[in-house]
């Protein structure tokens, strides 16, 4: 098995944000002297601050929109007292973010504690006109997948109704929506306490989105929380958060089509207990259970980043006695086969390089 290297991102020495010069002192007596100015060596040129937000977005989504990004999370109590059911985050460049505005992406929608949304997932589709940005939602109750729509990633939402039905699909619950668009097709996963299916979706503007075909089981039980990625017409990840010894790890499998059947670099599959697919992010020192890898996104020169939650261990829970589980993004960088080749481990403090 490969060994991988981890990433630890020291302390930075205060020093290094200072301006750097050397000077030659005149001694002939002229009083001039000489100054060679070697440019600034201020870190925040280089190097982005983790965790990218605080204080939690777990079960959140992040996404690259036509101007930038966005992020939304469920219904969070950041603050004692203060609800926010799906706000809205933004960004131009995933290591910086904004809600100066204290948007919620469903303004509208009820506070009842059976409408708050415990988990979402956003979707882009360029081809579906004046209604291209998608949420996929589930509430306290964990039997529909409901949809909504909009002219901009930040809302205002509009419901939709609901798409996934445990009525109909037999499943005792459902969690963890994800969604994706491969060229002119949109696909939802979700998963179920039998695994994580797959299937097709129509989208038309501002309309119930339907179900095409039949779903396709894409990993087991072990596997869950899913994110899917499309790298090539023939090169599918699919991320996951699973229970390891320590805690919750990511990891990943991959595949020729959006609907499997995904393996690990052992050349085993995730759908029959035999893997769980190739490690990408575990536990460090200080952040434990890393879960939620809810954003993939291209740099130049084909890399990539990768967005997900993680608990701090000194300070796990919020004022609201919530769960305390910030935003990390890191580079993951890659072999010629395009299989990970460092192990991510998340750390408060300086990262590098910066996503550009």
């Amino acid at each position: 098995m490969k060994k991988f290297a981890s990433i630890i991102l020291s302390a930075v020495s205060a020093a290094a944000m200072l301006p750097f010069a050397t000077g030659c002192t005149d001694v002939s007596g002229d009083g001039i002297d000489s100054i060679v100015w070697n440019g600034s060596q201020n870190i925040a040129n280089t190097h982005y601050h983790n965790p990218v937000w605080e204080p939690d977005l777990n079960g959140g989504t992040v996404l690259k929109t036509t101007t930038g990004f966005i992020a939304i999370a469920p219904q969070v109590e950041w603050v004692n007292g203060l609800i926010y059911n799906a706000p809205a985050l933004s960004s131009t460049n995933l290591m910086d973010w904004d809600f100066n505005n204290q948007a919620e992406a469903f303004p509208s929608l009820s506070q009842k504690e059976d409408s708050l949304v415990t988990d979402v997932a956003a979707l882009y589709s360029r081809t579906v006109a004046r209604t291209s940005y998608w949420l996929f939602y589930i509430t306290k109750d964990a039997k529909t997948i409901r949809a909504a729509y909009a002219s901009t990633g930040l809302g205002p939402y509009t419901d939709a109704g609901v798409v996934v039905d445990v009525a109909q699909t037999g499943d005792a619950s459902l969690s963890c929506p994800s969604a994706i668009n491969v060229t002119s097709k949109n696909y939802i996963f979700y998963t179920t306490p039998s695994g994580t299916y797959c299937q097709e979706l129509t989208i038309r503007p501002a309309s119930l989105p339907k179900l095409k075909g039949q779903r396709t089981l894409v990993a087991g039980p072990e596997f869950t929380d899913v994110q899917a990625f499309r790298m090539s017409k023939t090169d599918f990840y699919l991320f996951g958060t699973v229970k390891g010894a320590a805690g919750t790890e990511i990891h990943y499998a991959r595949a020729e089509k959006i609907d499997g059947t995904y393996k690990g670099q052992d050349g085993h599959g995730i759908l029959d207990g035999q893997s769980t697919g190739s490690l990408l992010v575990r536990a460090s020192q200080t952040y434990a259970d890393p879960q939620n890898l809810n954003g993939v996104f291209e740099a130049s020169g084909d890399s990539l980043f990768v967005t997900f939650t993680a608990t701090e261990t000194a300070k796990p829970q919020l004022s609201s006695g919530k769960p305390r589980r910030p935003l990390f993004l890191y580079y993951a960088p890659r072999d010629e086969q395009g299989w990970f080749t460092t192990l991510l481990e998340p750390v408060k403090g300086w990262a590098t390089p910066k996503f550009k």
